[in-house]
């Protein structure tokens, strides 16, 4: 029989292996006016401290901080006239119908994405889609092409996204509200482009698409000659979009207060007006029905070990955020209170179904100076993207089991988010634990 660290020791080698194949397959350079996206298996040690490698000299991040500079710089004009490929309507080019069906007597065809493009069709809630949006960017910006958004023609109706030749249509406002298991499209909260020529629906066509698996995305193994690529998977890790992770941190900035109800933005105040903050996302919901739900000890552990951090400061807030409100109450802050390290500092619940949105709770948790989540892509997010340059996050590892759960059946596509998930799921810096999955869920 082989042993528990031995199979995981031949899954990993599996995975390198693998990756290495597909390096030499395809170097990831791209068309030629993409920036070098080059996973170095030689130069990378595919462990918890691992980083992205970029083969690139000083003259030409000097290039890359420059052209940032002016992409920046059109950012700030309401009408995104960016220097980029996504956020330059001459890129999207769509044959209407009266082209694409030409002779007077024939049915109208629908109409139809000129290849080659990115195309990104949205799943999951908040986190998950804003993973998607950010590795369909990195795709796009990589080989200098346009990224197509796909809605249902409902909603993009709803966000006044139909199709319209007036050249100073903008982006809309954002849709409300979202309730806490809500999984509505949410891009429209942050400052992403979302013009009609960027956004289809069901009624255009799609020629030549192809699905592309995470691992593909990762390591280049993929063409995007007279294609329409479009991401199948979820791309959960900053390693998809690290050439453009400034890029991504700038349009995913909120697009103002207008989406937050008199709740939110009270407690935006007391957040905003506290010492030291703390979020804390506790994840139950559709974890409890697959056995997924992190022991508690793994909180009070990362709170004790962040007050150590922070030389125990004075006037320290936690505010909790869970999707069970009544496990929130009733067991979770007063088991918080109950332990001497806690008992003094003030523990506010933030969520309430009732009051709060969804996206109104992801951007009062972003507001926090230090965050301690589990494995969720909605606060990975939040934290990503909240705190400062001095912030401590603490980020529980996936369980195995969970993981195999997620991507059943083995062979290749298992090995590798099992890997995904432990070694760059988290960005650099970050601390990662593993929870006592042994102990028993506390009541």
């Amino acid at each position: 029989m082989i042993g528990n660290s031995q199979q995981y020791s031949l899954l990993f080698l599996a995975v390198v292996t693998i990756l290495f194949i597909f390096s030499l397959n395809k170097n990831y350079i791209g068309s030629e006016r993409s920036q070098m996206w080059v996973f170095n298996l030689n130069e990378n040690k595919l462990s918890a401290s691992s980083r992205h490698v970029f083969n690139e000299s000083e003259n030409e991040k000097e290039v890359k901080l420059a052209e940032y500079m002016r992409n920046m710089q059109a950012f700030s004009s309401p009408n995104f006239e960016s220097l980029n490929s996504i956020t330059n309507k001459s890129y999207y080019n769509i044959l209407p119908p009266s082209e694409v069906s030409p002779s007077p007597s024939s049915t109208p065809s629908p109409p139809s994405l000129i290849p080659p493009a990115i195309l990104l069709g949205l799943k999951g809630g908040i986190g998950n889609q804003l993973f998607e949006y950010a590795c369909h960017y990195a795709l796009a910006r990589k080989h200098d092409l346009p990224l197509y958004i796909k809605l249902n023609a409902a909603l993009r109706a709803k966000l006044n996204l139909v199709v319209s030749h007036d050249p100073n249509a903008t982006t809309p406002t954002p849709i409300r509200p979202l309730s806490v298991t809500d999984r509505s499209v949410a891009l429209s909260a942050f400052k992403i482009p979302l013009f009609p020529w960027n956004t289809i629906d069901e009624t255009f066509t799609i020629p030549r698409h192809r699905n592309i698996a995470d691992s593909a995305i990762l390591a280049g193994s993929y063409s995007t000659n007279g294609t329409v690529l479009w991401g199948s998977d979820y791309c959960q890790s900053e390693f998809y979009f690290s050439p453009y992770r400034d890029e991504i941190r700038e349009i995913f900035k909120f697009r103002g207060d207008a989406f937050l109800s008199d709740e939110a933005r009270a407690w935006d105040d007391i957040i905003s007006q506290e010492g030291t903050t703390i979020g804390i996302h506790v994840r139950r919901g559709d974890f409890i029905r697959i056995n997924a739900t992190i022991p508690i000890s793994y909180y009070t552990g990362a709170l004790s070990a962040l007050f150590e951090k922070l030389g125990e400061p004075e006037n320290i807030s936690l505010f909790v955020f869970s999707d069970d409100l009544n496990y929130a109450n009733q067991t979770f802050v007063p088991y918080l209170s109950n332990f001497s390290d806690f008992s003094n500092q003030d523990i506010y619940i933030v969520s309430d179904p009732t009051r709060l949105t969804s996206l109104e709770e992801f951007y009062l948790l972003s507001k926090c100076q230090h965050f301690i989540i589990p494995n969720s892509s909605f606060s990975w997010w939040a934290a990503y993207l909240g705190g400062g340059k001095e912030k401590i996050v603490y980020a529980a590892h996936f369980r195995e089991d969970f993981i195999k759960t997620l991507y059943p059946g083995g062979g290749e596509r298992q090995t590798y988010y099992v890997w995904q998930y432990r070694y760059i799921y988290y960005p650099s810096g970050w601390n990662a634990v593993e929870p006592d999955w042994a102990e028993p869920e506390v009541i």
